[in-house]
């Protein structure tokens, strides 16, 4: 069996479509359409680079962060850490929680600078200042922020316009 490659690039404009793949067997004269993966629309028949999955350890109290990072130090960076503000402050200890979180990020146990946080989603009250305490606070910047339970382009935009506006505010240099 024959197998031929077609690859569509002048018929459709997006560069996406253009990638469409379709394989063509001299023992079926009717062609079945196959989509690449990402893989092979980016790389496009190159050696693609060695795979590493990633691997983010959830923090949400102080001992578990503290935990995480002694665990961090022990075993090198192998690990992200997610100080987390969503699910570890408790209701009403917001801003003291986010507090906790600034105090220990860029700390000497943030040996590796591969702490990050998420903080709390677009939906609550205190989203906004967790991104502005732990900016303004943290001895550096986090390695990422994770921004929770997203529903919509939109929310997305806005929480990343305000980070960015509190990031360049308070001079946190990435």
């Amino acid at each position: 069996m024959i197998r031929t490659r077609l690859k569509l690039s002048s018929v459709f404009e997006s560069e996406a479509l253009s990638k469409i793949e379709i394989p063509f067997f001299q023992s079926d004269p009717t062609p079945t359409i196959r989509a690449l993966t990402p893989a092979e629309v980016l790389f496009d028949g190159e050696p693609q680079p060695a795979v590493l999955l990633p691997c983010d350890h959830y923090a949400d109290s102080e001992k578990l962060m503290k935990k995480s990072l002694a665990l961090q130090a022990q075993l090198g960076p192998v690990f992200d850490i997610t100080l987390d503000c969503e699910d570890g402050a408790q209701v009403g200890r917001e801003a003291e929680h986010a507090e906790l979180v600034a105090s220990i990020i860029g700390g000497e146990d943030d040996r590796f600078g591969r702490v990050g946080v998420r903080i709390h989603d677009f939906n609550h009250r205190s989203w906004r200042d967790d991104a502005r305490i732990i900016l303004r606070n943290a001895k550096k910047a986090p390695a990422f922020i994770t921004l929770p339970k997203i529903r919509s382009v939109f929310d997305a935009a806005e929480m990343i316009a305000f980070v960015e506006a509190s990031r360049r505010a308070f001079r946190v240099i990435c």
